[in-house]
């Protein structure tokens, strides 16, 4: 059995050690309790969201107490590129702690826009900007621009709907702008093994300019509605394809890749079967059965990454030597 000064070693490198990873599974696993919630299974919603709660406490200590490691993982492309999920997660804590506290939430949603900003901007400029590199320019990096749309998806009685919108031109613009690069990229390059989870990344963009758009603004666009959902659909058909390869490797902390991806497109099919309603009933009804399907696969995915996750953390909490 484990000694304490030995766990409080192993905790103290592990939290040194907090993979990235986690902060962007928790994405996930929160923008799936957002959809049970939807369900009326409220209580998932509260039981994700304080553990999320908590593993960005986690995060936010890191920054200041490992300022060290968080430098050097800034240095590698792909972790800078995730590295702003930490700000999408205060974000969307933010709009679930609103109903507690206004001051409270919307205090939290406004930090994790600074954060998100402020990270997004020190990656884009030190991997796109001074050292681009073709090989790591991966889907990993629409995150630094299109993760800013979370804003969006979590503005819900926030009262910013001039920030919001002027956020929602901002990430759908940088969408469509990357697109066909990245579209490029994937044609033309091989991607690590390590790093090929990232590719399931290509379904989160599209998910989340809709669901910006249908939270934003309330008069629609048919035509644009429309066409953001064919893309979502192609997409994320796209990305189902992907999955198997994925999970063929080892079991790594850039799984956790797959999980906000496969969450945010079953949202926002959801979404769009809630729009259609009062459009076309035929085509609401085809989105909702497509969203069962999709939640039942985002839950199995996601599922199976925490269930990982939180076995590898505890491993390395538990072991005898601590690690270096």
């Amino acid at each position: 059995m484990i000694d304490k000064n030995t766990f409080i070693k192993n905790f103290r490198s592990v939290h040194d050690n907090l993979p990235i990873g986690a902060v962007a599974t928790s994405v996930g696993a929160t923008t799936l309790s957002n959809i049970f919630a939807l369900r009326e299974l409220t209580f998932l919603k509260d039981i994700f969201m304080n553990m999320a709660a908590i593993v960005a406490l986690f995060a936010l200590l890191k920054l200041f107490f490992y300022p060290k490691t968080v430098k050097k993982e800034l240095e590698l492309p792909v972790l800078a590129s995730v590295f702003p999920t930490f700000g999408m997660l205060i974000m969307i804590l933010g709009n679930y702690y609103l109903k507690f506290s206004y001051t409270l939430g919307k205090t939290m949603w406004l930090f994790g826009i600074v954060i998100y900003s402020v990270i997004s901007i020190i990656a884009i400029y030190k991997h796109l900007i001074k050292n681009f590199n073709f090989n790591t320019f991966v889907p990993s990096f629409f995150i630094p621009f299109v993760g800013s749309l979370v804003a969006c998806v979590s503005s819900t009685g926030m009262n910013e709907t001039m920030l919001t919108k002027v956020i929602f031109y901002w990430g759908t613009t940088t969408y469509f702008f990357i697109l066909p690069f990245m579209i490029y990229r994937l044609y033309k390059g091989d991607i690590e093994k390590q790093i090929y989870p990232t590719v399931v990344i290509m379904a989160a963009p599209p998910s989340l300019v809709i669901i910006s758009y249908l939270t934003v603004f309330t008069n629609y666009n048919r035509n644009f509605v429309g066409l953001m959902a064919v893309i979502v659909f192609s997409i994320t058909l796209y990305s189902y394809v992907q999955i198997p390869k994925c999970l063929k490797e080892k079991f790594n902390a850039g799984f956790a890749s797959l999980t906000f991806p496969l969450a945010a497109t079953t949202l926002a099919t959801f979404k769009i079967s809630m729009y259609f309603l009062t459009v076309n009933a035929t085509l609401a009804h085809l989105f909702e059965g497509i969203g069962v399907v999709e939640l039942f696969i985002a839950t199995s995915v996601i599922g199976f990454v925490l269930y990982n996750l939180f076995n590898l953390l505890f491993q390395k909490l538990t072991m005898q030597d601590a690690i270096e």
